[in-house]
C-alpha cells in the first residue's frame, strides 16, 4: 500500500496569513487513521467537454467562470507566500494569469526566500460553503516533480484534516490522479492512473451530507460515505518539493503551466431534485439521489401500509361472515 502523503497540515505562518491573499498547500503528514488505498488500475480518459446549458439537477448554481476576460474572477485571489510544510515552492502572484480564455498557474526555477521554485495558486475564499458540487476542466503539465492540484480547504483554522484534494502527478508515461477525502477522524484515498496531460479533462467533486465522490469525465472514480461537515473554499495550484511529488529533474520542461479552462460551483439543494446530478459532462445520473433515496424509503412503507389495510379489511369481512353466515337449507 502506498503511504498517504497528501498534504494535511499547514504551517503556523501560513495559518496566520489566511486572512490575507496568501495560502499554503497542506503539508506532508500521516493521517490519524486511513481507509485502504484502492488498487491502481489504468483507465482510458476520453476528453469530453461539458455540454453548454446542461445544469445538474439537485444543485443550485452559485459561481461560474470561463476566464473569457483578462481578469481573475471575483472572490478569487492569488496565493502569495511560502508553501506550508517541507516543500520547494514559494507562491507568487506573477505566476498566476488569464489569457485566451484559460487560467494559467505556472511554475519555474526561481529562488525566493530560500525556496528554489516559484509557483502559482488561486484561492476562491469568497466561495465558502458546507457541501457542494465543484466542476472544472483542466490540463496539468507533464513532468517529474510537478503536482497540479485542486483543494477544498477548510475555512476555519484547526480543521486541516477535513481537506479535499484532487492531485495530478503527470509524469511521462505514468500519470496518476490522487483523489483524497479527509473527514477529520480519517482519510480515504483512491489512485487513478491515466494520461491527464494529453488533453483537457473534466473533474467533478460532489459533497453532500451523506456521501462524497469524485468523477473524471463523468465517470465515478471515488465514492465514500465518510463526510466532512466543515465549510470549505476551493483553490487551484501547482507546486513541487513535497514528499510525494519530489522535484523536477533535468528532463522536466520549465516553466510548467497548469491550465484551467472553466470552473462551476453549486450549493447543495436537496429540494431541487437529484443530489447526484443529471447525466452530462461531470453529470452522473447513475448513483443514488436525494429524491431517489426518499422514494426508495417511502415505497416499502406504502406497500406495508396497503398490505395492512388489506389484511384488516379481510379480517373484518371474515368477522362479518362469522356473525352472519350464509343461509343453508
Amino acid at each position: 500500500m502506498r503511504s498517504l502523503t497528501t498534504r494535511t497540515a499547514m504551517s503556523a505562518a501560513a495559518l496566520a496569513l489566511l486572512a490575507q491573499p496568501v495560502t499554503a498547500r497542506p503539508a506532508d503528514a500521516q493521517p490519524a487513521s486511513t481507509q485502504p488505498v484502492a488498487a491502481e488500475r489504468a483507465v482510458a480518459l476520453p476528453a469530453r467537454p461539458r455540454p453548454p446549458g446542461a445544469e445538474p439537477a439537485g444543485w443550485r448554481p452559485e459561481f461560474a467562470t470561463d476566464f473569457s476576460g483578462g481578469d481573475l474572477p471575483a472572490g478569487c485571489v492569488p496565493y502569495d507566500g511560502p508553501q506550508g510544510g517541507v516543500t520547494a515552492s514559494y507562491f507568487r502572484p506573477d505566476e498566476v494569469g488569464v489569457s485566451a480564455g484559460v487560467l494559467h498557474l505556472s511554475m519555474r526555477r526561481r529562488e525566493v526566500a530560500g525556496r528554489p521554485f516559484t509557483s502559482g495558486g488561486l484561492g476562491c475564499r469568497g466561495l465558502v460553503q458546507t457541501y457542494g458540487r465543484y466542476e472544472f476542466r483542466a490540463r496539468p503539465p507533464v513532468g517529474v516533480g510537478i503536482d497540479s492540484f485542486v483543494t477544498l480547504w477548510p475555512a476555519e483554522a484547526g480543521h486541516d484534516k477535513d481537506a479535499t484534494l484532487v492531485e495530478i502527478l503527470s509524469r511521462p508515461g505514468a500519470g496518476k490522479a490522487y483523489l483524497t477525502n479527509q473527514y477529520g477522524a480519517g482519510t480515504t484515498q483512491v489512485i487513478v492512473p491515466g494520461d491527464y496531460s494529453g488533453d483537457f479533462h473534466t473533474y467533478t467533486i460532489e459533497w453532500t451530507p451523506t456521501f462524497f465522490r469524485v468523477l473524471i469525465d463523468g465517470v465515478p472514480r471515488m465514492t465514500d460515505t465518510h463526510v466532512s461537515s466543515q465549510p470549505k473554499w476551493i483553490g487551484f495550484a501547482v507546486s513541487t518539493g513535497d514528499k510525494l511529488t519530489g522535484v523536477p529533474d533535468r528532463a522536466t520542461p520549465l516553466p510548467a503551466d497548469f491550465q484551467v479552462d472553466w470552473v462551476r460551483v453549486y450549493s447543495y439543494d436537496p429540494l431541487a431534485g437529484s443530489a447526484d446530478g443529471a447525466a452530462g459532462a461531470g453529470g452522473t445520473g447513475n448513483g443514488p439521489t436525494a429524491d431517489g433515496r426518499f422514494v426508495a424509503a417511502l415505497v416499502p412503507a406504502v406497500v406495508v401500509g396497503i398490505f395492512g389495510l388489506l389484511v384488516a379489511w379481510y379480517a373484518r369481512v371474515r368477522s362479518r361472515r362469522r356473525l352472519h353466515p350464509v343461509h343453508r337449507a
